[in-house]
């Protein structure tokens, strides 16, 4: 066989590699590999990162401190609270969703198991607490398969709904994920255990995880909202 004469040059940008053929005598048997140069592998990069479902009990002191580090990182806004403990409110979630990046956690959701009632119904629900993704891994697609794997785990242990609260700026984002805005009457309670009004600026929004939505009715948290 004869030598191939295979020049390439390449354009490193937040696109991805751009590969250019500048000149080339390529037998058919390459064909494959050139076809992966010409059309790099367009697949989000966050498909390689694995995913960890960890129960709160298993959660460590280095664990931990991972995690309200990347939650510092993900909402500064908030980074007092969180570099003190994880769990908005000190609501511990029943069990995590984690991102791996090698040793590093880039993401993670927490999953709350709670008896709510709407109206006069009691129901269990997974409560969405700080989705969060490190800024070089967003837009990726791995927000999305963190709450995917973080639905199916709670619906794999009994829960039929989905309940999270958030700024009105972020409904799109979740109803691209099958979330549906709830506009209804919310109750938490506050640091001295009285009824209060679910804070004004979030919305509710609601995932059926088993065919039904919420029952009807002004929806009572039992306890501090997460």
């Amino acid at each position: 066989m004869g030598a191939i004469i295979l020049v390439v040059s390449a354009d490193r940008s937040t696109q991805g590699l751009a590969w250019q053929i500048v000149s080339a005598k390529v037998p058919c048997c390459v064909h494959f590999v050139l076809s992966r140069l010409l059309h790099p592998m367009t697949e989000s990069p966050s498909l390689v990162l694995p995913l960890q479902v960890i129960d709160e009990c298993h959660i460590d002191l280095e664990l931990d401190t991972a995690v309200r580090r990347l939650l510092c990182e993900c909402f500064p806004s908030d980074a007092e609270a969180f570099s003190v403990r994880r769990a908005w409110n000190d609501v511990r979630p029943a069990f995590s969703v984690f991102a791996w990046h090698g040793d590093k956690v880039v993401g993670q959701v927490g999953i709350i198991e709670r008896p709510i009632t709407c109206g006069d119904v009691l129901v269990r629900v997974a409560g969405v607490q700080s989705l969060a993704v490190v800024p070089d891994w967003r837009r990726s697609g791995l927000s999305q398969r963190l709450m995917a794997a973080a639905m199916r785990e709670a619906q794999r242990r009994g829960m039929r709904f989905g309940l999270l609260f958030c700024v009105p700026e972020l409904e799109g984002f979740y109803a691209r994920m099958d979330w549906r805005r709830i506009d209804r009457a919310v109750t938490m309670r506050d640091a001295a255990g009285r009824p209060v009004p679910l804070t004004a600026k979030n919305i509710s929004m609601e995932l059926a995880l088993a065919g039904d939505p919420l029952p009807p009715g002004p929806i009572d948290l039992q306890g501090r909202d997460w």
